[in-house]
């Protein structure tokens, strides 16, 4: 797969990174969405498991983290990730050109993609959530949750840790150290931020019934950042008649990245596969 690098200018004067991993005579593409405090640079797992298939791979950097420009971890709206998306997209297609279009997300970058999916309806060909960030599993005492409400108001970017312990990401011993010395890793997160994610929570719970694309379910059985039994309540609720749940007992956050990852990345690649049988080949321009 031939790799790129680039930057497309997103809402409020932010300038994206993104990288891309294309494929010759791709019958569709795969936008990545990452996951609170990391960035597009640990998803080279992915990427490797999907190498083959006629499948183009892109992935941004969200702003504020990785490469990105922006305070990190701040966001001033959830919607801004939005725009950002359709901004990211519209670069996608200069390049791609109207293929069918898949979008993954993980963790934080699962709420986004499932946020956008029941938001700009009819966009998608498939949708896939890796271990979403639909709940907390982390009990944020109740006066760390009333300040950063108060402070969203008045003091939208202070920002605080984000609560991540990168020993609950992986049994992989050697993830968890590379993520500790990652430097386009933060652990920071903004009131505001923290708000806002809130806030996109209880939109998608409310609108799931709208989700109108296929959609694959992936849960950590030893979740212990996100809640699996919220996650699993919205699924239930998902619109789509196209849906997938695996949960896979004994792991944790980051399923891609565990040592048994060859599961969940195999069941990735056989939904994708499943449905560029369908997908229409690329016409060269």
């Amino acid at each position: 797969m031939e790799h790129g690098t680039g930057s497309v200018a997103g809402a409020r004067e932010a300038e994206l990174f993104w990288q891309c991993w294309r494929t010759s005579r791709p019958r569709a593409v795969l936008l990545v969405v990452h996951g609170l405090g990391e960035h597009s640079g640990r998803y080279q797992n992915v990427v490797d498991a999907l190498e083959g298939l006629p499948l183009s791979i892109w992935a941004h950097d969200l702003r504020g983290f990785g490469r990105s420009t922006g305070q990190r971890g701040h966001v001033d709206s959830f919607w801004d990730y939005m725009e950002d998306l359709d901004r990211f997209l519209d670069q996608v297609r200069s390049q791609e050109g109207e293929l069918p279009l898949f979008l993954l997300g993980h963790s934080f970058g699962g709420l986004i993609a499932l946020h956008y999916a029941i938001c700009r309806p009819g966009r998608l060909a498939g949708l896939v959530l890796s271990s979403p960030c639909l709940g907390l599993a982390l009990q944020v005492p109740r006066w760390k949750h009333n300040a950063g409400m108060l402070l969203s108001r008045f003091l939208p970017r202070f920002s605080m840790p984000n609560g991540i312990d990168p020993a609950l990401l992986s049994h992989d011993a050697e993830v968890v150290e590379r993520y500790r010395r990652d430097p386009l890793v933060t652990d920071r997160v903004s009131a505001r931020l923290y708000a806002e994610m809130l806030s996109a929570m209880e939109r998608v719970s409310r609108r799931a019934v709208q989700l109108d694309a296929p959609c694959l379910l992936l849960l950590a059985g030893d979740d212990g950042l996100v809640s699996v039994p919220v996650a699993e309540n919205v699924f239930v609720r998902l619109g789509t008649r196209d849906k997938e749940m695996h949960i896979y007992p004994g792991y944790f956050h980051e399923l891609f990245n565990e040592e048994a990852k060859e599961e969940p990345l195999g069941r990735l690649r056989q939904w994708l596969e499943q449905r560029l049988v369908r997908a229409r080949p690329h016409q060269p321009s």
